[in-house]
Parts: C-alpha cells; structure tokens; sequence
C-alpha cells in the first residue's frame, strides 16, 4: 500500500522528535540567576551610601567601587 507524502514526512519527525530528547544536565538549575544592585541602595537617593555595585549570581558575587574603580 502506498504512503502519501505528508505521512512519510510526519513519521520521519516524529522519528527525529523521540530521538532528540534534551539532556536534563542542560536545563535550567537554581543556580542559574544573576543580579546587578548598589550594595546599600543607590547613592544618589539614600545618604552616606557608598557607590558600590554588585554583580552576583548563583555561583559567586563581585563588588566595584564605582567611585574609585577598585574591587574592596
């Protein structure tokens, strides 16, 4: 019996679909996140706070003072 074109090609994706299931090492952990804030709130708005910015992430955190351009 013949097969039409559409069902060969629906049969071959479903073939490659079930074939290429993701890794789960590749999905998202809850250390994947990273956040950029001023140490003690923005200098500009809250007095005597000092103008350090903070990268941190799920893994590890990274302090610049923005003023003098040095890592405390």
């Amino acid at each position: 019996m013949k097969k039409s074109l559409f069902q060969l090609a629906f049969t071959g994706l479903l073939a490659i679909t079930a074939k290429a299931a993701p890794d789960p090492a590749w999905y998202p952990q809850t250390a994947d996140y990273t956040h950029l804030h001023w140490a003690e709130g923005f200098p500009g708005s809250i007095p005597g706070a000092p103008w350090r910015r903070v990268i941190e992430t799920g893994r590890f955190a990274f302090v610049l003072d923005t003023d003098t351009l040095q890592i405390p």
